[in-house]
C-alpha cells in the first residue's frame, strides 16, 4: 500500500524507470504536502495523464511493494552491533570480517539484478487488458517538472504508438480512469471501492433511478450469489459528450444455476459530475 510513509520512495522509483533520471526536488516536495487521504486520488491522476491503465498503475504499486520488501529483508541480515562489545574487540580484524559486510550488499544487487531483469520483461500488453483496455503512449523526451496537480502536463508521445486526442484535457484522463477503476472494483467484488466512485447525487443505475447506496448494495449482492469469476474485458473507452462516456467490451462470468460460462458484448454509457465521480450508469440500447 502506498502511503505517506513511501510515497516520496515510490515516487523516486517511478521517475527513475520511466525517465531514467533522479526525481528532481521540485516534484519531490510537492508529493511530500499531499496528506495521506489524498495520495491515491494524486496517483490516479498522474497514471491517467500518462495514459496507465488501471492494471497497469496496480502493477507498478505491487513491483514497487514487492522490492522494498526484498531490500528490507536483505538489511536484516547485518544486525547492529552492541557498542560495548565493539569496545571490547579493539583487536586487529580477521581476514574474514570483509563477508559479514559483503554479503548484505550482495544480497541488495542481486535483488535489484531480478526486479530489473522482472521489469525488462513486462512491456508485452494485451491488446484487450482486462478491466483496464490498451495501455497507450510513454513519453519520448526529456521529462518535464510536475506542476500542480502533480502530473506532468508537457510529456510528448511516442509517434510509434499513435497519437490520443489533442482535445482530451485532465478531467477526462481522470474520468477514464475512474470508470475504469469502477469496473476494476465490480470484477474485484469490492463495494467500498465502488462506493466511493460513485457521486452521492448518482440518478441513475440501469433500471434504478435516484438509487440508495442500500439498493445498489442489494443489486450486487444478488448478482454475487448467484454468479463467480465475474470479469470485464474493456476494448475502449470513447468520449461521447461533455462528461459522457461509453465503454466497449465483454463481460463474463460463471452461472452458479446453469453451471455454464456465459461471455456478452457490453457497450455502457457513463456520465461524470465535476467531482469526476460516477452519476449514471446505463446500458446503450
Amino acid at each position: 500500500m502506498i502511503n505517506a510513509s513511501n510515497i516520496l520512495t515510490y515516487i523516486k522509483f517511478l521517475y527513475q524507470k520511466k525517465y531514467e533520471q533522479v526525481a528532481p526536488a521540485q516534484l519531490l516536495s510537492q508529493w511530500r504536502s499531499v496528506p495521506e487521504h489524498q495520495i491515491q486520488t494524486e496517483l490516479q491522476k498522474l497514471y491517467a495523464h500518462w495514459e496507465w491503465s488501471v492494471s497497469q498503475g496496480r502493477k507498478k504499486e505491487e513491483e514497487f511493494i514487492k522490492l522494498s520488501a526484498i531490500l528490507a529483508e536483505a538489511e536484516t541480515v547485518q544486525q547492529p552491533q552492541n557498542i560495548e562489545t565493539k569496545l571490547s574487540e579493539e583487536k586487529p580484524k580477521r581476514k574474514g570480517n570483509w563477508l559479514r559486510w559483503f554479503s548484505p550488499l550482495l544480497l541488495l544487487a542481486l535483488a535489484y539484478g531480478i526486479y530489473t531483469n522482472y521489469e525488462g520483461d513486462k512491456n508485452d500488453i494485451d491488446t484487450q487488458e482486462k478491466t483496464s483496455g490498451t495501455l497507450l503512449q510513454e513519453p519520448a523526451q526529456e521529462p518535464p517538472l510536475i506542476e500542480e496537480p502533480i502530473i506532468a502536463m508537457n510529456d510528448t508521445i511516442d509517434q510509434t504508438e499513435g497519437v490520443p486526442n489533442s482535445t482530451e484535457t485532465t478531467d477526462d484522463k481522470l474520468n477514464k480512469a475512474n470508470i475504469k477503476n469502477y469496473i476494476f472494483a465490480e470484477d474485484d467484488r469490492n463495494l467500498e471501492t465502488l462506493f466511493g466512485l460513485l457521486s452521492p447525487n448518482i440518478y441513475k443505475y440501469y433500471d434504478l433511478d435516484y438509487p440508495t447506496q442500500n439498493q445498489l448494495r442489494n443489486r450486487y449482492e444478488h448478482i454475487w450469489e448467484i454468479t463467480k469469476d465475474n470479469t470485464n474485458y474493456i476494448s475502449e473507452v470513447k468520449k461521447v459528450g461533455e462528461s459522457t462516456y461509453e465503454v466497449f467490451g465483454t463481460y463474463e462470468y460463471f452461472g452458479l444455476k446453469t453451471e455454464k460460462t456465459k461471455m456478452q458484448d457490453t457497450h455502457v454509457r457513463y456520465e461524470m459530475d465535476a467531482d469526476n465521480k460516477i452519476i449514471s450508469v446505463d446500458v446503450v440500447k
